[in-house]
Order: structure tokens, then C-alpha cells, then sequence
């Protein structure tokens, strides 16, 4: 998921890699389990079906007992009758209950279980949910990287340099280059794919935290089995990770370039609301090769971001079909500006994990009264200010309705910062700047940062002074043209 947030993928090969990361983790490591125990069937000296189907019918109970769980704390949840406070605590304790339950009855199904609960409880629409996503990404990170710890911990020195033997080499090279694409294109035969989409997807595949516990698990019980050199299974495992992140990790921006299947340009801007200054506002970011989409519920008010050209999403930004309906890939800032302070708060603070404190904005919720007393809670939450605290929604779409415009200024060593905002009135709009490199930087209470020479500052600027400006343009050209004249 790093990785694809990072590389800025097209939309197909961007979703079939983030399903497959989420889906190979439990379902590979159940198959494992399975074809482990019916390989020891088949291989065992005195094979006996009784304990085959004692095993898959205590997988069923593993099932049963996952959903039994997922059903029973969902309907708690939704009953009131664990505290708000205490329901990400209540989840890790039914979590740990359901994986020893299921574990003590038939060992190696407590996987099987947590798994059933987890695909229960989020298919059950419980609001809830979405409120524990960061505590469960946040214990995800401590657990993951405990585990690395551990497993690196319990490696040899020996061990981890036969990472680098002929041998491993050879098989970590035969698992990219063959097992792996070939795997991709026969399982993709008819889907539609294009060959470069089928490349992309062959190559990125690293391997991660799953990967090295299942190993380490199969070969703690294969030395138990007897077989002397299953200790080499977590060492081949483990150069398996290494070699895969590192190669994949490198590569998978580069090649998706190579392959024409990045977002290219520049980062992007979700804009929530339809109004005449956002649409204005999209318009200048789409002139300088700026990926930026409006989204509002109301046809009516999409209707000029339809008329203009502007890529437009309907529906609600807080609603779950939107998650899945909305590719937000190519936008690396939000911007909340429509006439509901609250909604636009509700947003920021939404989407304030995914998108990072610093890229999520919205616009001035103070009247002007309120101006010079912005200690009110309402700052405290969601984004930060967008522009100016002194500009609510309603004074940019009257700035535009008394004739404003929209101005580009690039600044130079002979026409610097300084000069360019002293240039300015205090009725100027300072919008965003963009950096040679094309780094996009919205203008905000909370801004730090200097523009510097090569930036390019586009504002909202007051029609007398851009009349002036021209007047004076037309002037110089009627003054070269009575010179040339004259001569």
C-alpha cells in the first residue's frame, strides 16, 4: 500500500495490486495451512482419514465460531452496550478470544477464524468501523514491526549471510523473472488486461511480515518432524523479503513511467463544493497542467463545473460509495469550500490521516467579527485555513462578481518576493504558488514557507490595479509605436 500510494498508478493495476495485497496475506497463509496438512496425510507412513477430516471439520467450526464472534460484537456495538471509549480495547480482547478458541480446539485454525470475523464485521456496515481503522492501523505498525524484531532477532549471523549463497540467489531470481509473471499472465487470460498492465503487475510482488512468520512457523514444526535442514526455509524466506522490497520498492515508479501507466503531471487537487469561485479556482489549476476534480451532491450546483469543462464527481465526499466509486489516487490535496463550516470541519478531520495534516485545507469559517478572535474551537478543527482567515466563501464569490481576476506572476531576481507583495493591496487574494519543480503549496494561515525566485504565485487581484496595469501596457505600445514613426 505504500508503494502504490508513492507511484501514483493508473486506476486498474493500482486496484488488482492493492486487492491482491489484501487478500494474499490470510487467504495465502490458510492455504498454506492446508496444503501443509494434506501433504503430511498423503506423505505419512500410515496415512489415516480420520485425521484429515477431523482437521477440515474443525476448520468449519473455525468458520462458524470467526462469524458467531463478528455477528456478537457487531450487534454489541450497534446496541450501545460497549462504551465508545472502550470498543477498539473490546475488539482486540473478542480478537484474541476468537483466535485461542478456535486454536485449543483444533491447533493451526485460529488464523481461519479472526479472519471469518473480520470479513463479518466489516461487511456489516457498522459506522463504528471507520472510527477504529486508525487504532487498528496504528496497533498494525507496532505489532508488524515487533515481529520483524522477533523473527530478525532468532536469525543467525550464518543464516543471514547464506541469503547471499548461489543458491537462494538463484531461487529469488527464479520466483521474479518466472514463477511470478507467469503466474500473472495465465491467471489474466481473458480479463482484458494490456500486455504492459500484465508486465507491471508480473514484476511488483514483495513479499513482507506474512510471509516470514508463516515460514518460520512451518519450520519450527518441520525440525520437530525431523527434517534437519527446514531451518533453511525462513533463511530463503527472508531473502525473498529483502531482495523483493528493495527491488520492487526501486523500481515500481520508474517501470510504471516506462510503461505509461503512472498519473503522470503534476499532484492533484480534490476541491468539495460547486460554486463560482471553485470552478473559477479549477480553472487556473487546470491551465497550469494541474489535476483537479470538484465534488458536490447537487446537480444543480455541478452544473457550471459540467459547462466548464471540469473533471466533476456527484455524490457525498463522507459517503462509502464515494470511497469506492472515486479514484483519489492522482490528489494529493483536499480543500473543503462549501457554505457548511461544519461539513467542511467534518471533511478535513475525515480525511486528515489519509491525506496528512498539511494537505488538507478548508476555508474561513469566521465572520467578520470574528476575525481578530480566533481562539473560537472551530479553528481547532479539521484543516487548516485556507488563504486568509479574513476571506470567507461568500467575500471570494464577491470579489469575482466585482470584477477580480485571476493573476500568474513568476517571480524573478529582478522582481522578488518582496516587491511582488508590496506591489499588492490588502484586498489581494493570495491563492497558491507552484515551484519550478512543480511542487504546489496553497496559501494558508499556518504557511511558512518563503517563495522564492522561479515560483510562480497566482492570486485574486482587484480590477483597478489589473486596469492600471493594462493601461499602462497599452500606453508603452502606443509610445514604441509613435517612436517607430517618428524614425
Amino acid at each position: 500500500m505504500p508503494l502504490l500510494r508513492q507511484s501514483k498508478l493508473r486506476a486498474r493495476p493500482a486496484k488488482i495490486l492493492k486487492w491482491e495485497g489484501i487478500i494474499v496475506d490470510p487467504i495465502g497463509a490458510l492455504l498454506a495451512v492446508f496444503a501443509f496438512e494434506i501433504i503430511s496425510f498423503m506423505t505419512a507412513t500410515d496415512p489415516s482419514g480420520t485425521k484429515l477430516i477431523l482437521f477440515f471439520t474443525a476448520s468449519l467450526f473455525a468458520v462458524i465460531f470467526g462469524w458467531a464472534c463478528g455477528r456478537g460484537i457487531g450487534w454489541m456495538f450497534e446496541t450501545g452496550h460497549i462504551p465508545e471509549f472502550l470498543k477498539s480495547p473490546a475488539v482486540v480482547i473478542v480478537v484474541i478470544l476468537c483466535f485461542t478458541g478456535a486454536d485449543e480446539i483444533m491447533h493451526e485454525t485460529g488464523l481461519l477464524s479472526v479472519t471469518a470475523m473480520g470479513i463479518t464485521l466489516a461487511n456489516m456496515g457498522i459506522s463504528s468501523i471507520s472510527d477504529m481503522r486508525h487504532f487498528k492501523e496504528n496497533i498494525s505498525i507496532l505489532l508488524i514491526s515487533t515481529i520483524f524484531i522477533m523473527l530478525t532477532a532468532s536469525l543467525q549471523v550464518e543464516t543471514l549471510l547464506q541469503i547471499f549463497s548461489p543458491r537462494i540467489i538463484g531461487y529469488v531470481l527464479l520466483m521474479m523473472f518466472i514463477v511470478r509473471p507467469l503466474s500473472i499472465f495465465l491467471s489474466t487470460i481473458g480479463t482484458g488486461m494490456s500486455f504492459n498492465e500484465k508486465v507491471l503487475v508480473g514484476w511488483i510482488a514483495p513479499r513482507g511480515i506474512v510471509a516470514l512468520t508463516v515460514s518460520g512457523y512451518f519450520a519450527s514444526i518441520l525440525q520437530s518432524a525431523g527434517y534437519e535442514d527446514a531451518e533453511i526455509l525462513t533463511t530463503l524466506t527472508f531473502g525473498l523479503v529483502f531482495f523483493t522490497v528493495i527491488a520492487h520498492g526501486f523500481s515500481i515508479g520508474w517501470l510504471s513511467k516506462k510503461l505509461h501507466l503512472s498519473m503522470e503531471g503534476r499532484p492533484g487537487t480534490l476541491i468539495i463544493g460547486a460554486n463560482r469561485f471553485t470552478v473559477e479556482l479549477a480553472k487556473t489549476l487546470t491551465k497550469v497542467k494541474i489535476p483537479v476534480i470538484i465534488v458536490d451532491s447537487s446537480w444543480e450546483r455541478l452544473r457550471a463545473v459540467r459547462e466548464s469543462g471540469i473533471n466533476f464527481y456527484h455524490g457525498n465526499i463522507l459517503s462509502e460509495q464515494t470511497e469506492y466509486n472515486l479514484d483519489t489516487i492522482p490528489y494529493e490535496y483536499m480543500i473543503a469550500m462549501t457554505d457548511d463550516h461544519a461539513y467542511n470541519a467534518l471533511v478535513c478531520t475525515t480525511f486528515m490521516p489519509e491525506y496528512g495534516r498539511t494537505n488538507v485545507f478548508k476555508i474561513s469559517p469566521y465572520t467578520h467579527s470574528e476575525v481578530n478572535n480566533s481562539t473560537e474551537i472551530v479553528s481547532k478543527v479539521g484543516g487548516r485555513i485556507l488563504f486568509d482567515k479574513k476571506f470567507t466563501m461568500d467575500d471570494l464569490n464577491d470579489k469575482l462578481s466585482g470584477g477580480y481576476v485571476f493573476r500568474q506572476t513568476t517571480l524573478t531576481s529582478q522582481y522578488n518576493y518582496k516587491q511582488y507583495v508590496a506591489d499588492k493591496d490588502n484586498s489581494t487574494v493570495f491563492l497558491y504558488l507552484i515551484k519550478p519543480s512543480g511542487q504546489l503549496k496553497f496559501y494558508s494561515e499556518e504557511m511558512r514557507t518563503v517563495p522564492s525566485v522561479g515560483d510562480t504565485i497566482i492570486s485574486l487581484t482587484p480590477p483597478n490595479k489589473e486596469k492600471a496595469k493594462i493601461e499602462a501596457k497599452l500606453e508603452n505600445q502606443r509610445n514604441s509605436i509613435n517612436g517607430n514613426n517618428k524614425k
